[in-house]
């Protein structure tokens, strides 16, 4: 399957405007071999001409190995519900730090692939008075790559499972030199390289910065906190980082989450299922 990708100035991603000495590119990148082939070359005239623009696909380009056999590539930011659907930040470092807008809940709690096709209320992700179910042996996470979500138009997004997150963040080769705390645009955030990156995942970037960055592939997720459902608030937000995988925990009233902060990085956090945390979906790289 072959997928376009974009290649811009930094001065154009910026809005800041282009010179005449800049161009930009359209590529299509053959997600197989990995080949890529300059499809058209916009002058500035061109985009001054035909009001060229660019709109960022759900999709981000960088592959990132799962497992031995396993590629995925995340989405541009974190899923939230808008009252009616479920859509995708526009920034990567985006979230919100309440739950109180119902047009924008971006912290969802664990239900199960059954009580949300149901629709009964109280077992949907997004719910306030979310009830915590028991979950069984067997039991699929809502949006688990056996029940895939379309999102923004795209197909076969879901959320990766505990041994998913643990291979990312441990098992890939020099994997500890693929990820890092950091502020990116201030944002506090994990940030992760895709597989082979040569350059140095930083501990800061500034805008500019992350418009290079994030064209090499990085991944930026953002520290958006947790939900308490007991205290109806969002807690640690800007502090710390929690992002379900799609797993139950060994309690049947948890599952596993990837948790970070500052000083802490691990895919082995637990948190009962009524919480709400954030969710960042991937897709399978076909081959």
């Amino acid at each position: 399957m072959k997928k376009k990708l974009f290649s811009l100035s930094v001065m154009l991603l910026l809005g800041i405007g282009v010179t005449q000495a800049q161009v930009v590119k359209v590529y299509e990148t053959d997600n197989a071999t990995g080949t890529t082939t300059l499809v058209k070359t916009y002058t500035n005239s061109d985009v001054d001409k035909y009001k060229v623009t660019f709109e960022k696909k759900p999709v981000l380009a960088g592959q990132f190995s799962v497992s031995a056999t396993k590629k995925v590539q995340f989405t541009k930011g974190n899923l939230y519900w808008n009252g009616s659907e479920f859509k995708l930040e526009a920034k990567q470092y985006d979230y919100p730090t309440t739950r109180d807008n119902a047009s924008h809940i971006g912290h969802l709690s664990w239900t199960t692939a059954v009580d949300f096709q149901s629709g009964a209320t109280g077992y949907m992700p997004y719910d306030t008075d979310f009830l915590n179910s028991t979950c069984y042996s067997g039991d699929k996470f809502f949006c688990c790559e056996d029940y895939p979500m379309t999102v923004e138009g795209e197909s076969g997004l879901y959320a990766l499972s505990h041994s998913e997150w643990e291979y990312l963040i441990k098992k890939r080769t020099n994997c500890g030199s693929l990820y890092k705390f950091a502020y990116v645009c201030g944002v506090a955030s994990l940030v992760i390289a895709p597989d082979g990156y040569t350059g140095t995942v930083s501990g800061g970037y500034s805008a500019s910065e992350w418009a290079i960055a994030e064209s090499e592939g990085l991944v930026c997720l953002p520290a958006a906190g947790w939900y308490s459902y007991s205290e109806k608030s969002v807690r640690q937000y800007g502090v710390q980082g929690y992002y379900w995988s799609s797993t139950m925990g060994t309690s049947y009233s948890s599952s596993y989450n990837l948790i970070f902060q500052s000083n802490y990085i691990s895919p082995n956090g637990s948190m009962v299922r009524d919480h709400a945390l954030s969710i960042r979906l991937v897709k399978t790289v076909s081959e």
